[in-house]
């Protein structure tokens, strides 16, 4: 099924299952970004509540979400849903009401009672953060009047959390954690919000070509219509990455000595 149609789909079930208590509905990541690969993407969504939501109804978001998700991206979705206060106060790390993704469908189907739910999410704030610059109302209050101010401190934390939490034991994740390095440097370097695909890309201009053939192996591996007929040695990558890691850590340096730095690969 189409993304977009997945998306309208989800629009009226979340809306039935929450009425007025439904705030907004926002799209981030690949798909907003026009980075979308349904292979290697998912759908990233952001929904606001006014108030905190029942198990019950949590139980039904999640029943909607598994049933949609035999029709979407192998990755299926991502979905955060948060309260109005937490969403206009962004006091880091954000507090959430309930999590779905790829991660947790099993536990999902088998466990009836299970809910990902009333925690502490510390790279959610990175979520904001894209929506507020790169993100898509799907339905309800305009971006920049739900969401408050992202420290950009707290953006950069969020960031650096997701990276070293990443496990590096496939050649797949090595690649997806450099075009990740990538995109979060240019961030560092200039400000901008990036998708792999836009890091990446970027990168090819600035990079000596020795470079070069590896950022389109792994721009390839990320999107397979991005061709590439580079075979990269496992010892080239970790190099790379291991270069782009003291590009990053210099930098982290350069804005606060309390940013804890990104671990080499040995």
């Amino acid at each position: 099924m189409k993304p977009e149609i997945l998306l309208k789909q989800l629009n009226h079930n979340l809306l039935e299952l929450l009425g007025e208590s439904l705030v907004g509905i926002y799209l981030h990541g690949s798909y907003a970004m026009n980075s979308y690969h349904p292979i290697t993407s998912d759908i990233d969504l952001l929904v606001v509540v006014r108030e905190t939501l029942n198990k019950q109804t949590k139980r039904a978001i999640i029943d909607k979400l598994i049933e949609l998700s035999y029709f979407g991206p192998k990755k299926g979705f991502e979905v955060s849903v948060i309260t109005a206060s937490v969403a206009k106060a962004l006091k880091h790390p954000l507090y959430f009401e309930l999590h779905f993704s790829y991660f947790h469908l099993e536990r999902y189907l088998s466990d009836k009672n299970y809910l990902c739910e009333n925690g502490y999410d510390p790279d959610l704030i990175a979520h904001v953060m894209v929506t507020k610059a790169r993100g898509i109302r799907l339905y309800g209050e305009a971006i920049q009047k739900i969401f408050g101010a992202v420290k950009p401190h707290d953006f950069i934390d969020a960031i650096l959390y997701d990276l070293n939490d990443l496990k590096l034991d496939s050649e797949a994740n090595m690649t997806y954690y450099v075009l990740n390095l990538l995109r979060f440097y240019y961030y560092l370097k200039d400000g901008g919000i990036y998708s792999k695909v836009e890091g990446g890309s970027k990168a090819l201009e600035a990079y000596d070509p020795s470079y070069g053939r590896i950022i389109k192996a792994c721009l390839s591996s990320y999107d397979p219509k991005l061709k590439s007929e580079d075979l990269i040695s496992h010892d080239d990558l970790v190099a790379f990455i291991n270069l782009l890691i003291t590009q990053i850590n210099s930098k982290l340096l350069a804005i606060s000595p309390e940013l804890k730095p990104l671990r080499k690969l040995n």
